[in-house]
């Protein structure tokens, strides 16, 4: 069994980060560019992943309704708020006086 040396497997390996540098930013082009819902505003980072979900849910602890008013007023009625995902206002029920809808 022949054996391999370190300058073949580190090749092996730049060849392998390399594709998955490729992939990243072809899925980043399509999401942003070429996706049916890339025609809505929104945030770019939101339409990239469900990480801006997750980190206003998680690390906020539950801001996100907040958060999606905001968009709403940020960007208008039809937001975009992730990467297969929109929301339109009366998506919303929350309000600072009312945090948990009954």
């Amino acid at each position: 069994m022949p054996e391999l040396s370190v300058v073949a497997v580190a090749s092996w390996l730049g060849i392998a980060l390399l594709a998955a540098v490729g992939i990243l930013l072809a899925r980043a082009v399509y999401r942003l560019y070429l996706h049916p819902l890339a025609k809505f505003p929104g945030p770019k980072l939101a339409a990239l992943s469900t990480w801006y979900e997750g980190y206003y849910e998680i690390v906020l602890e539950g801001r996100f309704p907040w958060q999606l008013k905001a968009l709403h007023d940020q960007y208008g009625e039809y937001t975009r708020v992730s990467k297969h995902r929109r929301s339109f206002p009366a998506q919303f029920p929350y309000s600072p006086t009312n945090p948990r809808p009954r």
